[in-house]
Parts: structure tokens; C-alpha cells; sequence
């Protein structure tokens, strides 16, 4: 059972440029399903640049899809 102080406290996410590994962590998926959710949202958040996917697109990945646990 949490206490008070544990329910109070929010674990703050940082949003930062990520490759697909590090969002896969980020949104504690697999690359395999991280890849079913880009795919769905292509459209929105466009193409990496390189490899890195831009704060913006992390950021609109965390807020449509959130933290899985």
C-alpha cells in the first residue's frame, strides 16, 4: 500500500530527442509494438530526423499513448 507521501509525489518524465529504443523504454513497450504505434500515428507526428524522433513527436507519443505499465 502507497503512503501519503508516495501518492503525492509524481515522477516527473523528462522529454527529450529519443530513438525508437529509447522511446520504446520510455513508454515501457517493446520496439515491436512502439513500431504498431508509429505506424497508427505516421500521419501526425511525421518521419524521424535520422533516427532521432524530435521532442514534439515524443512528447505527442506520451500524451496520446501515456506510460504503459
Amino acid at each position: 500500500m502507497k503512503t501519503s507521501n508516495e501518492l503525492s509525489e509524481e515522477k516527473a518524465i523528462i522529454i527529450e530527442p529519443l530513438n525508437k529504443k529509447g522511446l520504446a523504454h520510455l513508454l515501457k513497450v517493446s520496439v515491436y509494438i512502439l513500431n504498431r504505434m508509429l505506424d497508427e500515428s505516421h500521419s501526425d507526428i511525421g518521419n524521424p530526423t535520422g533516427t532521432i524522433y524530435c521532442q514534439k513527436q515524443v512528447q505527442y507519443m506520451v500524451s496520446k499513448y501515456g506510460i504503459m505499465k
